[in-house]
């Protein structure tokens, strides 16, 4: 995972190209992805980077082809720019679990349970959600 977040993101064109299957994100709507909004990166249950996304949900002209670890070669339909400049690890270690018991007050209980779901959650970003997560 250090080299996907050290070299490949880095290196895509455009930088910071992160691939979709199409219906993971929403694209329009409250819910949808927006430039700027809090991301949490996590494998196997622990968040290993935190950034802002640099653009919102973007098609692209053709799917975008990525060869997987496993050999084959899956197609995204969708893709969203993280903000590179942003990305970094958190100060401190992180579960999803973790962000289960943190987070729903920060937003005002606006968020669904994080652990044991695949996909991205949504969560209004308030005020002291955005000062939590600065500290980190």
């Amino acid at each position: 995972m250090e080299e996907y977040f050290t070299i490949t993101l880095p290196n895509r064109n455009p930088t910071g190209q992160f691939n979709m299957p199409k219906g993971k994100l929403s694209r329009t709507g409250k819910m949808a992805l927006f430039e700027g909004e809090i991301l949490f990166l996590s494998w196997k249950g622990k968040i290993l980077r935190v950034a802002r996304a640099g653009s919102g949900v973007i098609e692209p002209p053709e799917p975008t082809p990525e060869a997987t670890s496993y050999g084959d070669v899956r197609y995204y339909e969708f893709y969203f720019i993280i903000d590179l400049d942003t990305l970094r690890k958190p100060a401190i270690k992180l579960t999803l679990k973790d962000l289960d018991e943190i987070l729903p007050p920060l937003v005002g209980g606006e968020i669904k349970r994080i652990s044991g779901t695949q996909g991205w959650n949504w969560a209004p970003e308030t005020e002291e959600l955005e000062d939590w997560f600065d500290s980190i």
